[in-house]
């Protein structure tokens, strides 16, 4: 099979202030971070770089309300999907 899945670990999950999101195999260049709720609405979208194999970023997350989202990395025109609960 096909192995150009990324592994994605967000953690802490549930997360209230901020969620730290690790990104194994999305490959380098510019990587789209959005968090999408329960309504399919693109709630937070930022533009970050992937420099290598592993992809590492920070996202502010007190501003939103609690429940779940998905979470849509997309990078080398694939996109992986991982999903984290906020309270």
């Amino acid at each position: 099979g096909e192995h150009n899945q990324a592994t994605v670990e967000v953690y802490p999950n549930p997360a209230k202030d901020q969620v730290r999101i690790k990104a194994i195999g999305l490959g380098e260049g510019e990587v789209t971070v959005r968090f999408i709720d329960i309504l399919g609405r693109v709630v937070v979208e930022m533009k970050k770089t992937s420099s290598g194999a592993t992809f590492s970023t920070s996202i502010d997350t007190f501003s939103l309300p609690s429940g779940l989202y998905d979470i849509q990395l997309n990078g080398s025109g694939k996109t992986h999907n991982s999903r984290v609960l906020i309270f």
